[in-house]
């Protein structure tokens, strides 16, 4: 009995298949094929368009699927389709016969590979002047200086622009700053796929500090100018929390004052300015008790000039 109930229903499908195919002989007498084409290397967030190809059939209706992707308008002629994930996927297309809603034949589809953005990065990393010396870019330049920036990125191309203006390609570019004021710099960087990426950065360009080793004339104490204005080019490197720039100054000073005929009252300062700037400079992070024991002993120092600035730097530690 059951034998017999599973040919019957066999039997009862076959001639129903033979019933649609008498009613639509589109399904039997049409051998559909189809292409797509259209960009297959795009980029994450990028909006691209695919047309679809027909031949050996007439009447259909085109069914689209894109993984990873969201159809933003499509027709029986083509899709446009915005990729928003990085990865391998595929754009496909079956074809349908609009009466019985069945496929005509395979699917056709095109394999799509979208790839992310580049994250480039600018790196400036040295300064070059007669007035400011060479030290590490941190926040600025000094005017009339050579930076070099260097490009961090994915390994694409690399190209550049300084205030608007194309200023070449490459890992790295030399610029010299002539104006004191404000330069942006940009690094755009595109990809082995067309993917570009770009970031700004914007610097200051300060006055070139002056120093000046001065030894005065009939016999006075060598006095030691450094910086245009009242402020040491110690303070501005402290706020700018450029401590190698610092440390280079400190020993610039040391060394001078102990080769030089430096006498009295001015060596005693400046040796001291630059003892307590290091012990400021080497202060534990969150260190209350070292900073209230410098802090202390700074207050106690008789022959120091800079005092309320290292007063005032402790109170802030």
């Amino acid at each position: 009995m059951l034998i017999f109930l599973h040919f019957a229903r066999q039997k009862a499908g076959l001639f129903m298949c033979a019933l649609l195919l008498a009613a639509h002989p589109a399904l039997w007498s049409q051998h559909p094929d189809c292409t797509i084409t259209g960009l297959d290397t795009v980029c994450a967030e990028s909006v691209a368009m695919y047309h679809i190809t027909v031949s050996g059939v007439t009447d259909f209706q085109v069914l689209w699927d894109v993984p990873g992707g969201t159809p933003m308008t499509s027709d029986n002629e083509m899709i446009v389709v915005h990729w928003e994930k990085r990865g391998s996927t595929k754009v496909s297309a079956t074809l349908i016969d609009p009466v019985s809603q069945l496929a005509l034949g395979d699917a056709c589809y095109l394999t799509i590979e979208v790839l992310g953005k580049p994250t480039p990065k600018i790196f400036p990393r040295y300064l070059v002047s007669s007035n400011c010396g060479e030290r590490e870019v941190l926040s600025g330049y000094c005017a009339g200086s050579t930076t070099v920036f260097y490009a961090v990125g994915s390994g694409g191309t690399y190209d550049w622009t300084v205030d608007g203006i194309p200023h070449g390609s490459g890992d790295s570019i030399s610029l010299t700053l002539s104006n004191p004021g404000s330069v942006m710099v940009c690094l755009k960087e595109t990809n082995v796929g067309v993917c570009s990426q770009e970031v700004c950065s914007t610097y200051q360009v300060f006055e070139p500090p002056v120093t000046r080793f001065t030894e005065l004339s009939h016999g006075e104490d060598t006095l030691i100018t450094i910086c245009r204005g009242e402020d040491l080019l110690l303070k501005t490197y402290f706020d700018l929390n450029e401590f190698d720039s610092l440390q280079s100054l400190l020993d610039a000073i040391r060394n001078y004052v102990q080769r030089k005929r430096v006498l009295g009252y001015h060596r005693t300062n400046y040796l001291n300015i630059v003892r307590y700037a290091e012990k400021l400079l080497r202060l534990p992070p969150g260190d209350r008790a070292a900073a209230a024991s410098l802090r202390e002993a700074v207050d106690k120092e008789e022959v120091l000039t800079e005092k309320a600035f290292f007063l005032k730097a402790l109170s802030e530690s």
